[in-house]
């Protein structure tokens, strides 16, 4: 009954600081998917080994915030574009409510389905200021065939949920950096046409390499800036390895990912995507470890956020099963 990082099941989105999906799309991606409809429940079952508490920072993401796992959104047999807006739809319910999301995919179309709901997050606390925030991204993922002008939903696919957002006012291209790209295809050329045309900032591998993580931290944080952000991580921006559904050469490794990411904590951090994980190609979990090990530091990161959204109020966390409700258990009477 546990959900991710042992966050208890709920659909009372109205109690809640913090809901954490699953939506397993499969739709989008460029070839083998590597089971990736199944991603969500591989990693929380991968999260259930965590122990939920962030010694480095001195944060307990269950006694300061209430955090709920709303389980897989069910998105089988329907069409690609019934699946974004159905799931769309669900995570539209979540930011309704305030509560900030976590969410973990499947492939990147995840991206359409938040980027909508999102903007009621920035209408509810920002007064729709838009959205800053990073990219971890292998690809420009910038493929908008249709042009700039155009959001209706043909046009989407697993590559173009950014100009989208742009276009909507979501985001704010000068407070945006996508980090990783090192696609050396013709999708790399065409997709960064439109991000210098944009004036989003790239920061490669190979820029990575010259000037190194703790720079480039820092010129994420003041190009980030003040306001809202958010974190968009599409995990082929590391280099090649086992679980990831597309591989380019020379990417980036986790302790850069890290890096970049902790360049927010003590912004405001409003969620993440996390997506393009194939848990068919990571017969160790090797790579799933390190994904929930890398959204747990982003969980701690929000809930700082919503304490703050909460006036600095902690909110615990209530599970409805506990150790007393289990039919194993003897009772307080037992000398241990």
């Amino acid at each position: 009954w546990m959900g991710f990082y042992k966050a208890p099941f709920s659909h009372d989105f109205e109690k809640a600081d913090i809901v954490i999906s699953g939506c397993g799309l499969d739709y989008g991606t460029l070839g083998e998917t590597g089971n990736m409809r199944m991603a969500p429940a591989y990693l929380r079952h991968e999260t259930r080994k965590k122990i939920p508490v962030h010694g480095e920072w001195d944060i307990v993401p269950f006694e300061q915030a209430r955090i709920i796992d709303m389980g897989d959104i069910d998105v089988y047999g329907l069409t690609y574009g019934e699946q974004l807006d159905h799931a769309a739809s669900w995570l539209s319910k979540v930011t309704d409510a305030g509560a900030l999301m976590l969410n973990f995919g499947g492939e990147h179309s995840l991206g359409h389905a938040s980027w909508d709901a999102l903007q009621n997050t920035l209408d509810k606390y920002y007064d729709g200021t838009p959205c800053g925030g990073i990219l971890f991204d292998g690809h420009a993922d910038m493929m908008n065939e249709c042009g700039m002008g155009d959001l209706s939903s043909e046009t989407r696919n697993n590559a173009n949920f950014l100009p989208r957002a742009l276009e909507a006012g979501t985001f704010d291209p000068e407070r945006w950096v996508s980090i990783g790209i090192h696609e050396s295809a013709a999708g790399q050329m065409a997709g960064m046409g439109l991000t210098e045309e944009l004036g989003i900032q790239v920061i490669s591998p190979l820029m990575m390499q010259d000037k190194g993580a703790a720079y480039w931290a820092d010129f994420v944080k003041e190009r980030v800036g003040e306001g809202p952000c958010w974190i968009e991580c599409d995990l082929d921006g590391l280099s090649p390895q086992a679980g990831l559904s597309t591989m380019d050469d020379f990417g980036l490794t986790w302790r850069e990912f890290r890096a970049m990411t902790r360049a927010l904590k003590g912004k405001d951090l409003l969620g993440a995507n996390i997506v393009e994980y194939s848990p068919a190609h990571d017969p160790q979990r090797v790579l799933a470890a390190n994904i929930c090990n890398f959204g747990f530091e982003i969980l701690c990161m929000m809930v700082e956020t919503k304490v703050k959204l909460n006036g600095g109020e902690h909110k615990q966390t209530k599970w409805h099963n506990n150790l007393t409700t289990a039919p194993g258990f003897f009772g307080t009477d037992i000398e241990l």
